[in-house]
């Protein structure tokens, strides 16, 4: 497919719109019990619905490598199902 200038600056603006802008997110430094703390609050509040570890990392400013680990620990402990 070959375009013409007006066809691709059509094309380029339509991407640009569908392009969402970067998101910048402040992390807040807490120690591991508090985040562990925020995630069980923030799991109990949403209740059975699906929520993803990048979702808590920003909604609560928590590391996401932490709340990864946070994650890894209530599944074993068995306080947390994963789903796929």
């Amino acid at each position: 497919m070959i375009l013409n200038d007006y066809d691709f600056k059509i094309m380029t603006n339509k991407v640009e719109k569908l392009t969402p802008e970067p998101e910048v997110i402040v992390i807040e430094e807490i120690p591991e019990s508090e985040a562990k703390d925020r995630i069980l609050k923030l799991l109990d509040e949403i209740g059975d619905k699906t929520i993803y570890p990048d979702e808590i990392s920003r909604e609560l400013r928590i590391d996401f490598d932490m709340v990864m680990k946070i994650l890894k620990d209530l599944k074993t402990e068995g306080i947390i199902e994963v789903v796929r």
